[in-house]
């Protein structure tokens, strides 16, 4: 029900940083301004859910100017969603 997650990159600076660890609740049920780790091609990604539309989630890192996400790749479905963060520690 639990996973844990290590931030990679600058996307989420200030909120989340390089190397911080967070908890997982492995869960697809997400609402706007969560913020959630997805299965990516290649690599699992963290960035702030910004809308919903049915099956797909527009996100975004909230370090804009570091970040690679929906504006570049396209919204992601919820079911690449590993789960929502819930604790950082």
């Amino acid at each position: 029900m639990f996973a844990r997650y290590e931030v990679k990159g600058r996307s989420m600076e200030p909120a989340f940083r390089q190397g911080e660890r967070v908890l997982l609740f492995k869960t697809r049920k997400v609402k706007i301004g969560d913020v959630i780790v997805f299965s990516n091609p290649g690599m699992d990604c963290i960035k702030r859910v910004c809308a919903i539309n049915g099956d797909s989630l527009f996100v975004e890192g909230d370090n804009k100017l570091h970040s690679t996400d929906s504006r570049d790749y396209g919204a992601v479905r919820k079911e690449q969603v590993i789960g929502k963060v819930i604790l950082n520690y």
